[in-house]
């Protein structure tokens, strides 16, 4: 701190308590203050390079005497120490002489009073730049000590909060609550709440324990964890707990774009297309900004064969974020649809190349390689989606799937296996597994008791899943139950009437039967819906009056 004890004046000046000099200061301006701070300087002699007489300071803009304890500004700002080697005080070391003086008690006001003085913004004549009673000279003026107001002032107002703070902490029982230096005006801490007058009072309790902060916090608290149950529910693939949930919520809550992208991923799950896709397409509604999600979306329009509302998709996400993974996965499935694979690869290893992490794009890079046969580079981009994401169940899949085109049924059901263990509720893979066992069993040479378990479990997750009830009769007929595997394809006939694969086998049915004239029908039919097959068909109809009874090859 500066040492405003020891006295500042000027070679050949008075001490303190001495008598005035007789001759006047050398010049007095008019005592004039723009920003009503006092300062004083001493100006230098150009030639000698000494202190010439200190010039008396300014007189405030405001009434009384002025005196050095009335808050004077720097004394000395431009000044040399005296020959004698007196020390500046406020040097920050006695030692170190010449240093230039600091800015004390008038701040800004200091270099705005001095700039009015210089260039004569004082009036010509007036009043003597002390009043009576204050210092009356130059020499004075540089012989009287300089008090340091503005340390003495702070110290007071410290006193005074301190003293206050105490008084009010002993009165609401609380300690006093510090405030921040930066906050003007008296803002209270947070947490805190403001007594009269703008002063922080009696402290309240922590955030989210108060009663007011409850109201706030607490919804805010359970709508999350409301979200994280639901959240979790949907990752582990318990659909229907996850939308018993999410109905749960408010109705401004549902009618977010994050909320309903979960729903359909829920319906999708599933295998509720419908629900899917109305859910994906309120979101594409309510958050057209929104492409997270949406990649799940397409794969359900290219399962529903909607190729309008796919490319509708797809245009609009690259429009919106070309740089988006997203976007691009969007894509690779448009043109997947349209059998257009190598342009579908094409999108999707962009999408790769924009976010390497997207086990998702990975897979339906699986898919795209394995609709060509490739299917070496299908098993590695679904390794790569499962390093990715071990939980990624739709990579186990395909590789199931690959090594079961491959006849390699001991890989197929141990990687199908692992789908299940991740989504035990998908009645697809439940398919697909009994599918690989049923193949696994014929090659053995053993009946296929456990493939028609697992069919009938899928089948009982989905009632409506044709393709588990297909090969249920495929099994049935495998274990020479001809009856039970005709009544099953007659109801699976009744909402997939478009099937030739249905057809085909019940024509067998009721070859095995000794019914030719149903048969006939059947395989008629099937050669009209599947004529890529005709070959097969044919065959098979020549068959029909002979007592051969070898299977016909109708595939899985």
């Amino acid at each position: 701190a500066p040492r405003a004890s020891q006295p500042i004046h000027a070679p050949g000046s008075q001490a303190p308590g001495s008598a005035m000099p007789a001759t006047p200061a050398p010049f007095s301006p008019a005592g004039f203050s723009p920003a009503g701070g006092l300062f004083a300087f001493t100006p230098m002699s150009l030639g000698a390079g000494g202190p010439l007489s200190p010039l008396p300071a300014l007189s405030a803009s405001v009434p009384g005497p002025v005196t050095a304890e009335r808050g004077m500004g720097v004394v000395g700002m431009w000044g040399q120490p005296s020959s004698a080697g007196t020390p500046m005080s406020d040097s920050p070391d006695p030692a170190q002489v010449g240093a230039p003086a600091r800015w004390r008690a008038g701040g800004g006001a200091i270099g705005g009073a001095m700039g009015g003085w210089l260039l004569g913004l004082g009036s010509a004549g007036g009043s003597a730049p002390f009043s009576a009673g204050g210092v009356g000279s130059a020499a004075e003026l540089a012989a009287t000590p300089v008090v340091d107001e503005s340390a003495r002032a702070s110290s007071q107002r410290k006193a005074t909060r301190a003293s206050s703070g105490s008084a009010l902490a002993a009165a609401s029982g609380a300690p006093p609550v510090r405030r921040s230096s930066r906050l003007s005006g008296g803002a209270p801490q947070f947490g805190t709440t403001p007594a009269a007058g703008g002063h922080s009072g009696e402290a309240d309790l922590p955030l989210g324990v108060g009663a007011e902060n409850a109201e706030g916090v607490c919804p805010a608290a359970a709508l999350l964890h409301h979200l994280a149950r639901a959240l979790l529910a949907v990752c582990t693939y318990r659909c229907a707990e996850a939308l018993q949930l999410f109905d749960e919520l408010s109705p401004r809550q549902r009618r977010t774009g994050w909320v309903l992208c979960q729903q359909g991923r829920a319906h999708f799950e599933s295998v509720n297309y419908a629900e899917a896709e109305r859910a994906f397409s309120s979101a594409l509604l309510v958050e057209p900004h929104r492409l997270a999600g949406h990649e799940l979306h397409s794969t359900l329009l290219w399962h529903l064969r909607a190729e309008v509302k796919l490319s509708y998709l797809a245009q609009h996400s690259v429009a919106l974020d070309r740089k988006s993974a997203h976007a691009w996965a969007i894509m690779g499935n448009c043109f997947s649809l349209q059998k257009e694979h190598d342009t579908a690869l094409r999108f999707l290893n962009r999408a790769i190349q924009l976010s390497p992490d997207f086990a998702y794009a990975h897979t339906l890079c699986g898919h795209e390689y394995a609709a060509i046969e490739d299917f070496d580079k299908a098993l590695a981009a679904y390794r790569r989606a499962i390093l990715l994401d071990e939980r990624h169940y739709n990579g186990w899949y395909g590789l199931g799937s690959v090594y079961f085109r491959q006849e390699k049924y001991d890989l197929a059901e141990f990687h199908l296996a692992r789908a299940l263990q991740i989504n035990a509720g998908s009645s697809p893979l439940q398919c697909y597994l009994g599918m690989a066992l049923h193949e696994k069993a014929l090659a053995e040479g053993a009946r296929p008791v456990r493939a028609l378990a697992v069919l009938e479990r899928a089948i009982e997750l989905d009632s409506q899943n044709p393709l588990a009830r297909f090969q249920k009769a495929r099994v049935l007929l495998s274990l020479d139950e001809r009856q039970l595997a005709l009544e099953e394809l007659l109801a699976l006939r009744e909402f997939a009437p478009k099937e030739g694969a249905v057809h085909l086998l019940l024509g067998r049915i009721y070859k095995k039967l000794g019914q030719p004239q149903p048969a006939l029908v059947c395989m008629s039919t099937a050669l009209d819906l599947n004529p890529k097959d005709a070959q097969m068909i044919k065959a098979a109809i020549h068959k029909l009056n002979s007592a051969d009874d070898d299977d016909v090859d109708d595939g899985p």
